[in-house]
């Protein structure tokens, strides 16, 4: 037994179906590029958003305890 239907999920299936493939070369664009540096062994490359490293959280508290624990890595 099969169902169909009614025309109005369908429509929103199309659309659904439409964005998904109109997003598929923004993903694609997330990829690295090969002429990149690398990241080393000793190295630990962070981001954060302004509103942490506004707040000294991370300079005051985080980098130095990470630099105590491991302190041959540079951040």
């Amino acid at each position: 037994m099969t169902t169909t239907l009614p025309r109005h999920p369908r429509i929103l299936l199309a659309v659904f179906a439409l964005l998904a493939l109109l997003a598929l070369p923004l993903l694609a664009a997330c990829g690295s590029k090969a002429d990149e540096p690398t990241v080393q062994r000793d190295q630990l490359i962070i981001a954060t958003t302004t509103s942490l490293n506004d707040s000294g959280l991370l300079e005051d508290v985080v980098l130095p305890a990470y630099a105590e624990i491991l302190p041959d890595v540079t951040v």
